[in-house]
């Protein structure tokens, strides 16, 4: 059974699903259209995001976390509510673009943490900026180490401020 359901497979929500499953992590992903990657057929599901019939299929019900990372708000709230039906403990990683939203929601909702891809990135614009010679773009312009939202935005000026 997936520990961890990724919803939304595109640039952004692949990237993660990949990631995890190099890892190890037992991970399903979910997409509304076929995603050609040979290896990964068998842990990917194509059908409606918003449909609990499809939530059901990957597990959602004893599932760890659900990661909403379509580029769609509102799909993403849609999926939220009908995967918090089928369990109201799973901790939720949703890509929003609305950071006051996201904000809100983080504030309101148990096990929920909103993030925003360009907010994120911002700090490696800013450090790749600043870089110069020919093996600054190699550098990598942040530490390895234990990263979460609240480290980076109390650690990066301004990566709160939207």
């Amino acid at each position: 059974m997936a520990r961890v359901i990724v919803c939304g497979l595109g640039r952004t929500g692949y990237t993660i699903f990949s990631l995890l499953k190099q890892q190890g992590v037992p991970v399903i992903g979910l997409s509304t259209v076929p995603v050609h990657h040979s290896q990964d057929s068998c842990e990917i599901i194509v059908g409606n995001l918003r449909s609990a019939e499809l939530l059901r299929l990957a597990g959602v019900e004893a599932a760890e976390t659900l990661v909403l990372a379509t580029n769609d708000d509102a799909l993403n709230l849609a999926i939220l509510a009908q995967a918090r039906v089928l369990n109201p403990r799973i901790r939720i990683v949703n890509r929003l673009f609305n950071a006051s939203l996201g904000d809100r929601l983080d504030q309101t909702l148990p096990d929920h943490m909103s993030m925003s891809v360009a907010s994120l990135s911002a700090p490696i614009f800013a450090f790749a900026a600043l870089a110069t010679g020919p093996s600054a773009t190699c550098a990598s312009p942040i530490p390895p180490g234990p990263f979460t939202k609240s480290t980076l935005t109390s650690t990066t000026p301004g990566l709160g401020d939207h």
